[in-house]
């Protein structure tokens, strides 16, 4: 894999967190101008960001995401 991905998904915290916030903030800027399409839009990202945030913390992604992305790696090489 590019090292660019294992850079990312290592470091997702790092950047993941901030953008959720991010999203939120755009998601309730939206509320306050009465866009419901585009603030559901925002918090959905969100709260996909923010998922996977939790998922990274709650599944000690900072010691089992390397090696499972090498296996992952492996496998599609293999096929």
């Amino acid at each position: 894999m590019d090292p660019i991905i294992y850079f990312l998904a290592d470091l997702y915290p790092w950047w993941g967190i901030p953008l959720a916030l991010i999203f939120a903030e755009l998601a309730n800027i939206h509320r306050r101008r009465r866009d419901r399409k585009m603030m559901l839009i925002y918090l959905c990202f969100s709260g996909f960001f923010g998922t996977l945030a939790v998922a990274y913390f709650v599944y000690n992604g900072f010691f089992h995401l390397r090696p499972a992305m090498k296996e992952l790696e492996r496998n599609m090489s293999n096929k």
